[in-house]
């Protein structure tokens, strides 16, 4: 296997840090290929089944028998879910010289009447392989890997498969009242907040669609410096939604706002007693509140060449300036200016 030099090993973990590629592709696999996975601690050997899905431009390696275990049947009494919601979030930013980007990330939405848990699978599955020694031994290949591919090919698409499309979690909970925010901060770490649960002031209107066969009602609400349009069903009597979005008499099925930089529809849905479990090494979050966390992120955006510059003496050249059409592109959230 080809050694990276010291340098290649820092613009690949950047790579990492800054890429936007999506880790699980939609495709139906070519290939589908089992491995023995082994790796040595001290006397000891711990041998993994692993599955390598692939098609001729990307791949994804998981082992399902850590899967059904970590995920499924957790031997804590997690609450449990009603139902199971798939939801696409079609999301616009800008980013320097490449103007405006669009990226769509999947997110699922576990929900029952009192508790929550919105979260993206592939960030789930690749979390959990940090958490353990041979999920690390095996990450640390795949990435080895695709860094070498990125090099050799100056190929963006190289690092498809290693890479996080999000990392953010959001756990609600009616009972006490307040919800929860997992997330990693631009060049700067994972990080965490409780906040009260928001009563959203939403108007019901008369307007009405279908969305995966159920009856939807329109709503429309100003929350956290959007104005937001939410269709939600009353035939689900779940009072909750994508993202933190919550509140109406019925599951939120879709939710948008104006600008059409944030939107999230739902594509899929069904029961589910799958466990709500909590996110994989908790003690790596610090602790923050909302507003730090939106000015931290704004600050990585606006200042990340710079900043790997005092931190590693990478020089990426200047980061680009803020103009009238990067300014209009912003967060969830843009309360916080």
């Amino acid at each position: 296997m080809k050694r990276l030099t010291a340098k290649e090993e820092i613009i690949g973990f950047f790579i990492v840090l800054l890429s936007c590629s999506p880790f699980l592709f939609a495709q139906k696999a070519q290939i589908k290929t089992g491995y023995d996975y082994e790796i040595n601690m001290g006397d000891q050997a711990r041998k993994d089944d692993y599955i390598l899905l692939s098609d001729r431009q990307q791949l994804m390696s998981y082992n399902p028998t850590a899967l059904r275990m970590d995920i499924n049947s957790k031997k804590t009494d997690y609450p449990r879910a009603e139902v199971k919601v798939s939801y696409n979030y079609h999301k616009k930013s800008f980013r320097g010289s490449d103007g405006v980007v669009e990226r769509d990330i999947p997110f699922v939405l576990l929900a029952n009447p009192t508790a929550s848990k919105f979260f993206c699978r592939a960030t789930e599955y690749k979390d959990s392989l940090q958490s353990t020694p041979s999920g690390k031994a095996l990450n640390d290949q795949m990435l080895h890997a695709a860094i070498i591919k990125y090099i050799d090919s100056k190929d963006r698409s190289a690092m498809d498969g290693v890479t996080y499309r999000t990392q953010l979690y959001v756990f609600k909970s009616k009972t006490d009242h307040e919800y929860q925010v997992y997330d990693y901060v631009g060049m700067t770490g994972n990080f965490y907040y409780r906040d009260s649960l928001d009563e959203i002031p939403w108007s019901i209107a008369d307007s009405t669609k279908v969305i995966l066969g159920y009856e939807c009602i329109m709503a429309t609400a100003d929350y956290h410096g959007r104005q937001w349009t939410a269709w939600f069903t009353p035939e689900i009597p779940i009072q909750d939604g994508p993202w933190k979005l919550q509140g109406l008499p019925g599951l939120i099925l879709e939710a948008s706002e104006p600008s059409g930089q944030h939107h999230f529809v739902a594509n899929g849905l069904e029961a589910s007693n799958e466990a709500m479990v909590p996110v994989y090494t908790p003690e790596r979050y610090d602790k923050s509140t909302r507003f730090e966390m939106l000015r931290m992120e704004r600050n990585a955006r606006n200042n990340g060449n710079a900043m790997i510059k005092a931190q590693i003496d990478l020089d990426l050249g200047p980061d680009a300036p803020m103009t009238e059409q990067s300014r209009i592109y912003d967060f969830l959230e843009t309360d916080y200016h």
